[in-house]
């Protein structure tokens, strides 16, 4: 069973994405994450974080993630990037900055994305620990989270800022975020 505001690859894409996967990770190949050869976060995360670069809140929610993900489980990208661009394509879904994006198993053959209120419930309780208490919130109907969630994704940057470009991560985390 799918948990809700999960999307599943076609079969065909499922193969294809095992087929990728299965070569020889070279510059050129792995999943056009970076110009160069990936750095070992890259190759080893499974888990996607996709925010938009320029919100407060969104780079608050970040560096939230960053600091209680100590085993580094999680990578991170702009949904203004390249790795956004490719993701959001394969899946078929709009360049929309009114949400976050998580994708689960990331280039795998059982890939699933969660938005809105799901992305932010599913990164909380694979944070584990006392958070996956907060993604209990998963009782409410989605309808209702996601309302919730367009409401403030609405009004995010009056209430929280907007940077004119994308955030710099510290040094001792930039192997985390990808382009």
């Amino acid at each position: 069973m799918r948990p809700y505001g999960s999307v599943r690859l076609a079969p065909t894409q499922a193969k294809a994405a095992a087929t990728e996967k299965s070569r020889a990770l070279s510059p050129a190949v792995y999943a056009g994450w970076v110009i160069g050869a990936p750095t070992t976060a890259q190759v080893e995360a499974s888990r996607l974080v996709l925010f938009d670069g320029v919100c407060g809140l969104c780079a608050r929610t970040v560096r939230f993630v960053l600091r209680r993900d100590r085993a580094g489980r999680f990578a991170y990208a702009p949904l203004q990037g390249e790795t956004a661009a490719a993701v959001l394509e394969r899946h078929s879904l709009a360049s929309d900055l009114e949400t976050m994006i998580y994708v689960a198993d990331l280039d795998g053959p059982t890939e699933r994305v969660f938005t809105q209120s799901g992305a932010v419930l599913t990164i909380l309780d694979e944070l584990g620990g006392v958070w996956r208490v907060v993604a209990l919130l998963r009782v409410v109907p989605r309808p209702i989270r996601d309302a919730v969630y367009r409401l403030v994704a609405r009004y995010r940057y009056r209430w929280f800022g907007r940077f004119d470009t994308c955030q710099l991560p510290a040094p001792e985390q930039r192997e985390r975020f990808l382009p």
